[in-house]
């Protein structure tokens, strides 16, 4: 009995764990909006800003596109203009922040089923979901979004 106890509590604490792994890495790397070089998160966005960004943290500088969160190199101009995220009419580098929000949303989405789809079984993917269900359910991202592709 003893011997069980022990596994049930390593279980456990090994589910915490796998859970606050998952909880981290969907936060951090999926849910943050955030630079995709240095990891800078930002929140600011107004109508009528450019969708061609560039981190603000001191000595990164990478300019990054609003829509999908790629890295650009030195200029983002011209990938937010081409980007397939980008849903403004004439594919402006402008947008406003319903635009924004959607498009972040669905890229959002996009990611965190990739990132279920390589977990091992449904129990870790109910696992890695319940981790952060109030953060989807805050940011709009339900299970219905997700199982759509």
């Amino acid at each position: 009995r003893a011997g069980a106890a022990a596994r049930l509590a390593e279980g456990e604490s090994g589910a915490q764990n796998r859970a606050r792994a998952h909880r981290e890495h969907i936060v951090e790397r999926i849910l943050n909006l955030s630079c995709p070089r240095c990891g800078q998160c930002f929140v600011d966005f107004e109508d009528g800003d450019c969708l061609a960004l560039t981190c603000s943290r001191a000595g990164c500088g990478c300019r990054f596109c609003a829509y999908c969160l790629a890295d650009c190199g030195r200029d983002a101009h011209p990938h937010v203009r081409a980007c397939e995220h980008n849903t403004a009419p004439g594919k402006t580098i402008y947008g406003d922040r319903a635009r924004f929000e959607a498009a972040q949303r669905a890229r959002r989405a996009r990611m965190l089923r990739e990132y279920l789809a390589a977990l091992p079984d449904d129990r870790e993917r109910e696992l890695a979901m319940r981790s952060c269900a109030r953060e989807l359910r805050d940011l709009g991202l339900s299970h219905r979004c997700l199982s759509s592709s």
